[in-house]
């Protein structure tokens, strides 16, 4: 029987199951956080991470309790999000939360 595949659930197990559920085991495993060939370039990817991770955590620590000179790393979401084509700051004005004019695109 060509074509046909044998392990195939019928539609009746299938209306069965809860939309919601998943398997008890998973044949993929997770995807590796970085691809590539050799394990020093992997290694020095995770560092450089793990140092980009620490910077923005602590920019956005500095910003949450209100110190608007807070910079965040380059590359970042944050980093051009904060300023306008002029270069000033988008940042409410006491609690440090992000405007309503910054979380549009500034071309």
């Amino acid at each position: 029987m060509k074509g046909k595949r044998r392990d195939a659930a019928s539609l009746g197990a299938v209306l069965r199951r809860h939309p919601h559920s998943q398997p008890l085991r998973s044949k993929n495993s997770p995807a590796p956080a970085f691809h590539s060939a050799a394990e020093p370039a992997r290694l020095a990817l995770r560092a450089a991470y793990r140092i980009f991770l620490a910077a923005y955590r602590s920019a956005s620590e500095r910003l949450r309790v209100g110190d608007r000179t807070a910079i965040f790393p380059e590359g970042s979401p944050a980093s051009s999000a904060l300023r306008d084509p002029n270069g000033l700051t988008r940042i409410g004005p006491v609690t440090g939360h992000l405007t309503s004019t910054s979380c549009r695109s500034f071309g």
